[in-house]
């Protein structure tokens, strides 16, 4: 799979590989959620780690 990573990073990173871990989404109105996604591991990124837009919407996150 060919992934666009330039439209949140610069050109020059590199995809070193992709690992399963678990993400844990506590709620306020019940108990914390355990999901486990695929990170894809990107050279130079400025965050430990990013969850797109498309999680958030099929989640139906909201940050408070």
């Amino acid at each position: 799979m060919k992934l666009k990573l330039t439209q949140l990073t610069s050109d020059k990173v590199k995809l070193l590989g992709y690992i399963n871990i678990p993400v844990f989404l506590p709620s306020v109105k019940g108990p914390t959620l355990e999901l486990e996604v695929e990170a894809y591991i990107v050279s130079d990124m400025s965050a430990p780690i990013l969850l797109g837009e498309d999680f958030h919407l099929n989640y139906k996150l909201d940050i408070k």
